[in-house]
């Protein structure tokens, strides 16, 4: 338990200092939770906890990750996300930074043609479906330190008989980057979204 406690305080630091969301900002520059402040009371609280825990880098959800890993950090965020919906009364908005029918990692930026045109390095895409692994990515082919890379990516395997699915977004350029656990449907979304862009921009 105290290492657990541990790895959860030393990301909750992290994310607080480094991670950024899409737009460059962490969610308590960029006021995302203002909705719940004046909401039932400790909505605001978890929501800074809970979106700040979804900025994480690809340091953390790297496309085959440490599954403990991986599953440690997703449970603290469900957790912070189940204490919210626990508490939250009908009146008070959902959690904010949880964007609804698209995936929750990147915003129509990532997956427009003036996006990935204005890299110049070359971009590929990965479509893998396999039992074990099913991965949808499209990213720059250069190292992941390199100020070009950037990736949408989405990923799931089987583990311990379930289904474990994930996306990540990675913009070296801007230093932004954004990670999630995501359930099914929201799987198929951000594939969907992927091989969408990979298609449009002829990869």
């Amino acid at each position: 338990m105290r290492k657990f406690v541990v790895f959860v305080s030393c990301m909750l630091i992290w994310t607080a200092t480094s991670a950024k969301t899409p737009d460059g900002k962490t969610p308590s520059e960029e006021t995302i939770c203002d909705p719940v402040k004046s909401a039932h009371p400790g909505l605001y609280g978890l929501c800074v906890a809970y979106c700040e825990a979804r900025d994480i880098g690809d340091e953390f959800v790297p496309a085959h990750g440490n599954p403990k890993r991986l599953e440690r950090f997703a449970a603290h965020q469900q957790n912070l996300l189940d204490r919210y919906d626990a508490i939250r009364r009908p009146e008070d908005p959902p959690m904010p930074c949880i964007k609804q029918d698209t995936c929750p990692c990147w915003d129509d930026e990532q997956t427009s043609a003036t996006y990935w045109s204005a890299k110049t390095s070359a971009q590929s895409c990965t479509r893998r479906d396999s039992p074990g692994l099913k991965l949808h990515e499209l990213f720059t082919a250069v190292r992941q330190s390199d100020p070009e890379y950037a990736t949408i990516r989405t990923f799931g395997y089987d583990h311990a008989g379930s289904q474990v699915n994930y996306c990540v977004h990675v913009d070296a350029g801007n230093g932004t980057s954004m990670g999630a656990q995501i359930n099914e449907t929201e799987f198929i979304m951000c594939a969907t979204e992927v091989d969408t862009t990979c298609e449009m921009l002829g990869l």
